[in-house]
């Protein structure tokens, strides 16, 4: 009968960790740009200690066409690190230039 009862509870702790998106915008000239790079980065163990460095500037032809540039965690990304225990942590990013 302890099984039945746990059922619930794990439906909902497995939506509430694979729906914890989250996105970060960073503007850095005003207007509307057209999306230059759209990847994903992959990081382990939640990706502590660890970092990717992406040239926004080189993608775009130069800084002054760089728009902005977001990093997202996905409805995607959060089912890919709640099934592997959190041990893969994908997030991804957008790179956003002046055409």
């Amino acid at each position: 009968m302890k099984s039945k009862s746990l059922v619930p509870v794990l439906i909902i702790v497995a939506a509430l960790a694979v729906s914890a998106c989250s996105k970060q915008k960073f503007v850095i000239q005003s207007g509307v740009g057209l999306t230059a790079e759209n990847s994903m980065s992959a990081f382990f163990v939640g990706g502590i200690g660890q970092s990717h460095r992406i040239n926004a500037s080189e993608i775009c032809g130069g800084s002054d066409k760089v728009v902005s540039v977001e990093a997202q965690t996905t409805f995607v990304n959060g089912l890919l690190s709640f099934m592997s225990g959190n041990l893969f942590t994908p997030r991804q990013y957008r790179i956003m230039c002046r055409s």
